[in-house]
């Protein structure tokens, strides 16, 4: 399903439609950004390693909750760097955790930006049940002058991505 992303505080002329699938092997994820302008801030690619805090600047997310309430957070900034933590309960610490980045593209055109990305299911925590009950965020947080915070829904009291209560079904 394709989702159209929402500005946590106010009205934007851009428009983010986000997806997230499972195959046997793999998550796959799409973020489409349109009607860009000379405000969004979109870094250039340099490389494809893990940093964290990309959620500072413009970052795309994905989060991935199983039954038990365990669940992944997935950061990916148009510069090609990267991070996936796991979180045993709701905030737990942040913890950095192993996972496979199968591939990274994106495409760049005058007012769009297209980011695809394939992660291997099977590199990550052993009982991570994809058995039942999967619940996911689609998120981003976009610099233009200020940083906007975009999601499938916001809960009233601001932006949380790891409102539980917000996430949907996969």
């Amino acid at each position: 399903m394709i989702y159209n992303l929402k500005p946590f505080d106010k009205a934007h002329s851009l428009e983010l439609l986000a997806s997230a699938s499972l195959s046997d092997n793999s998550i796959l994820l799409q973020f489409k950004l349109e009607n860009l302008n000379s405000n969004t801030s979109l870094p250039t690619r340099v490389s494809s390693s893990r940093e964290i805090g990309l959620w500072e600047r413009t970052c795309f997310e994905f989060f991935l909750r199983d039954s038990a309430g365990h669940y992944y957070e997935f950061n990916f900034s148009p510069c090609g760097h990267w991070n996936c933590f796991y979180f045993d309960q709701y905030r737990s610490p942040l913890k950095e955790s192993e996972c496979e980045i199968l591939n990274i593209s994106e495409k760049r055109e005058r007012t769009t930006y297209l980011l695809e990305v394939e992660i291997n299911k099977l590199s990550l925590i052993e009982n991570f049940d994809f058995s039942k009950d999967l619940r996911m965020n689609l998120t981003a947080v976009i610099k233009e002058n200020d940083l906007s915070y975009w999601a499938i829904e916001h809960s009233q009291s601001g932006p949380n991505f790891h409102d539980q209560n917000l996430f949907v079904a996969l």
